[in-house]
C-alpha cells in the first residue's frame, strides 16, 4: 500500500517534490504517466520525463488548468479583482439580455420580463 515518490527538479513549477514514501490514500493517480524502470536515479528519471514530454501532457490536461486558474485568482490584487468582477457582471447582463430578446421573439414576453430587468 506504499509507494516511492520523485521529481526531480527542473524548469517546471510542478517538479521538484524529494524522494519519499508515500501510502496510496495520500496520492491521487492521474492520467499522465511515466514509463520507467524499478529504482531509477533522479538523473535518468529526469531523462525519462522529458524524453516520454510528461509534463506536456500534464499542462495540457484540464485539472492542471484547473489548478493554475485557481492559483492566479488567489494571487491578484484588488483592482485586478475589480476588473474580474466587473467583467463577470457585464458578460452577465449581456447574456441576459440576448436571452430576453430571444424570449420575446419567441411570445414570451412574461419570461423575458423575468430574466431581464433594465
Amino acid at each position: 500500500n506504499r509507494i516511492l515518490i520523485d521529481s526531480p527538479a527542473s524548469e517546471s513549477a510542478w517538479t521538484g517534490v524529494p524522494r519519499h514514501v508515500a501510502t496510496l490514500q495520500d496520492v491521487e493517480a492521474t492520467p499522465v504517466a511515466t514509463t520507467i524502470q524499478r529504482g531509477l536515479r533522479a538523473g535518468k528519471l529526469a531523462k525519462a520525463v522529458k524524453e516520454q514530454n510528461t509534463l506536456g501532457k500534464w499542462e495540457e490536461l484540464k485539472w492542471a488548468k484547473k489548478i493554475q486558474h485557481r492559483e492566479a485568482r488567489a494571487n491578484i490584487n484588488d483592482f485586478d479583482r475589480f476588473c474580474l468582477d466587473k467583467a463577470r457582471r457585464t458578460r452577465a447582463f449581456t447574456l441576459r439580455k440576448k436571452l430576453a430578446e430571444k424570449l420575446t421573439k419567441a411570445g414570451k414576453k412574461e419570461k423575458a420580463a423575468k430574466v431581464f430587468k433594465a
